[in-house]
């Protein structure tokens, strides 16, 4: 796209694949579409919505010039356009995207593409511009500090914390958001603005006190390439903690965080974040997604964590390859995992009860020091109880071998890490497994998948979704 003379064009937004916004020098904003590979360099903004926001709709109405009284009336979403779009001019930008004016939320179509496709916008932006509407300063300080002219962008990287109070940057609301975890982890350069559009600098910058409010380590905050390294038990901590004002956007958020789409469907409430899981069970073979063990707001006998809160208490779970697995799959009658035992052992069990319990341990293991020295620490287990079905022991005559006729699982319990498993027997002769964990959990079960021995048969066994 060419421009003549002043009509060289100043910034304004891309979006949908994508919708565009273009300030030229007379503050005239323009609507444009890009698709595929014809989208121009552009920036993109992240931010927590006010009351009246300009909304696609609000923009298309009338005039798009932002001094137009019609549309300003003190309103701050205006005042964010328009900030914005000065910062990307000064930094030779010609375009930017705001999901408040770029996307026709009034389309479903278009709301599941823009959500579906959000981390990719994020990730390939040249710059990502953070607004906070809850962090002040001294903005005549801030230019006396650096001799800075009127509107000229400040780094506080350069002048110190003196103007604005780092625990008010810790605490911002900004940090407490579902979208906002993609939206500072995706792009590769992140600056953050003062309510009164001042810089306070980069991400790089602020990666310590960014990492304070987030908990994110300071390699995924500072490589975005590093983010899907990471274990999906680290990554849905990274969110456990944050809100959304609609249930269903606690896993929509997340979509690109583990490279996953699926439809949106507003009102299935927390049954999204189930869905979210078996998506990531479909691409991933990272156990560590059954490695919760935090409390929840629902009620739970499945294998899926109930809810995102599951995941805030889990410690540095990475994975570790000790257990010779099948794939695992989601099936009509739930998660389908083959289970390693030992064939004597488990007749034995089921001759004496109906009741079997299994300690499956996990491939996943928790590190002593986060991202240092590969320091190994406890392997992590499911303490599973399988029932014996009515018909018990039946013998399959085309396997030539004795396999279990198992029921459903009936109870789940987390064994949140392994730290030692002992063998022992009980007055009768008995032989069974005590299982004590490093935050004191203890369990008891009869086998421990998996089984090494020649006389090992795979059960497969299925466990329930939750849902």
């Amino acid at each position: 796209m060419e421009f003549e003379g002043q009509r060289r064009p100043g910034p304004l937004w891309c979006g949908r694949s994508a919708y565009s916004f273009q300030q030229e020098w007379d503050s005239e904003f323009v609507l444009e579409e890009f698709i595929g590979s014809n989208i121009p360099k552009y920036a993109i903004i992240s931010h927590r919505w006010s009351n009246n926001e300009a909304s696609y709709q609000t923009f298309e109405k009338g005039s798009k010039t932002i001094g137009n009284s019609q549309y300003q009336n003190g309103s701050y979403g205006w005042d964010k356009i328009d900030a914005a779009c000065q910062i990307a001019r000064s930094r030779e930008l010609d375009w930017l995207w705001i999901d408040t004016c770029c996307i026709d939320k009034k389309s479903s179509a278009e709301l599941s593409e823009a959500i579906n496709s959000m981390f990719n916008w994020y990730q390939r932006a040249e710059e990502c511009y953070v607004l906070l509407p809850d962090v002040a300063d001294d903005t005549a300080a801030f230019r006396r500090a650096a001799h800075a002219e009127e509107g000229t962008v400040v780094n506080a990287a350069k002048i110190g914390y003196e103007m604005w109070d780092p625990q008010d940057f810790i605490k911002s609301t900004w940090f407490t958001r579902a979208w906002t975890v993609q939206e500072l982890l995706a792009p590769s350069r992140v600056l953050f603005y003062t309510t009164d559009f001042n810089c306070l600098g980069s991400k790089m910058d602020l990666q310590d006190l960014i990492s304070d409010a987030t908990k994110v380590p300071l390699i995924f905050i500072t490589q975005n390439d590093m983010i899907h390294r990471a274990s999906v038990a680290e990554r849905m901590k990274w969110a456990s903690r944050r809100q959304a004002t609609r249930e269903e956007d606690l896993a929509y958020s997340m979509l690109g965080l583990f490279g996953v789409n699926m439809p949106l469907l507003y009102g299935e409430g927390n049954k999204a974040f189930l869905r979210l899981q078996t998506e990531i069970i479909r691409t991933s073979d990272d156990e560590t997604i059954f490695g919760w063990s935090g409390k929840s707001h629902y009620n739970t006998n499945g294998l899926l964590a109930p809810d995102i809160a599951a995941f805030s208490t889990v410690s540095d779970i990475r994975r570790h390859y000790v257990v010779p697995r099948q794939h695992y799959e989601v099936t009509n009658k739930g998660i389908r995992i083959t289970l390693p035992l030992r064939r004597p052992q488990l007749e034995q069990a089921f001759a004496k009860s109906g009741e079997v319990r299994v300690l499956m341990l996990l491939n996943c293991a928790d590190y002593l020091h986060a991202y240092g020295p590969r320091e190994e620490g406890s392997s992590f287990g499911i303490l599973v109880i399988l029932r014996r079905d009515t018909r018990g022991l039946h013998r399959d005559s085309r396997l030539r071998q004795m396999q279990p006729a198992l029921g459903d699982r009936i109870s789940l319990r987390p064994i949140k890490s392994v730290k030692s498993i002992a063998e022992t027997a009980n007055e009768s002769g008995d032989t069974y497994y005590v299982v004590r964990g490093n935050d004191g959990s203890m369990g008891f079960c009869d086998l421990v998948s998996p089984a090494t021995e020649e006389d090992a048969i795979n059960v497969p066994v299925y466990f329930s979704t939750g849902w």
